[in-house]
């Protein structure tokens, strides 16, 4: 995959975990400021606290782990619509962000 122009994550495979906590860093901040948003829907506050209850605190996860089922039930879900000729693993599409990520 990382065999075409991308000069600048060879240079600097760090780049890949700062922009990923870059992103965390951004929806911490989003998460920390969402209730004061309120007046911008008299319901905001009651969806806040019951998709809270219903998937946590994080409801919107970054990273493969995280979404590893998700990724997977939609690469099945391709291939029985035969949308695409195979299952695809997210774990090897995703194995040079992975690798990087932990570089």
């Amino acid at each position: 995959m990382l065999d075409g122009p991308v000069p600048v994550i060879r240079r600097c495979p760090l780049i890949v975990r700062s922009l990923l906590d870059a992103f965390e860093a951004s929806k911490r901040v989003w998460r920390e400021h969402r209730r004061k948003l309120q007046d911008t829907s008299p319901w905001l506050l009651v969806d806040l606290e019951e998709s809270a209850a219903l998937f946590g605190g994080d409801w919107n996860p970054y990273g493969l782990e995280a979404n590893l089922k998700m990724l997977n039930d939609f690469s099945q879900d391709q291939f029985a619509q035969r949308l695409v000729p195979a299952p695809v693993d997210p774990t090897a599409a995703f194995a040079d962000f992975t690798r990087l990520l932990h570089a």
